[in-house]
């Protein structure tokens, strides 16, 4: 298969998709918290549902006999090893970002206006926004280097295929 055939079926619309909702998140978490922590936690909150969205989407093509992945020569060791490795750190990714939202609602349920709490203060722990924050810039940077790896994978695969690395 050629890398024109892969890009063709992993139209560059799914591929940015992951890399905007990326880009979002990214935004989402650079914004100031204290004093916005509700705020925050909501627009973080969403940013995560739009990735988490874009993220399996991608997993599905990773996984797809026709995705972005299909191109890569199996029939070589360590090309398929990595295939399958960029394949399960998409799983973990996903499961990753679930927990994170979740973190997120329990934070914004902490700064719930009390307007919406009938006129009572929300009670609970003061969540952590700085953990929160990194954590999910750990996420960003896993996944960023997951979505070069795959790039690099299905090159090394082309390359190999035409003989461009003779």
């Amino acid at each position: 298969m050629s890398f024109a055939q892969i890009m063709t079926q992993a139209t560059p619309t799914k591929l940015d998709r992951l890399a905007g909702s990326l880009d979002r998140l990214d935004k989402a978490l650079d914004m100031n918290v204290p004093g916005n922590e509700w705020q925050w936690a909501n627009v973080v909150e969403s940013s995560l549902a739009h990735a988490e969205s874009a993220l399996r989407e991608h997993r599905a093509l990773a996984r797809s006999p026709n995705g972005v992945l299909a191109g890569v020569d199996e029939t070589r060791p360590s090309l398929a090893r990595q295939a399958d490795t960029l394949r399960n750190d998409f799983d973990h990714c996903v499961a990753q970002v679930l927990e994170l939202r979740k973190e997120v609602r329990r934070a914004a349920e902490a700064f719930r206006p009390p307007s919406d709490l009938g006129g009572k203060a929300a009670a609970g722990e003061i969540p952590d926004f700085g953990a929160i924050r990194q954590q999910a810039k750990t996420l960003l940077a896993a996944l960023q280097q997951d979505m070069g790896t795959e790039l690099c994978l299905v090159m090394d695969s082309v390359n190999t295929d035409i003989g461009g690395g003779d």
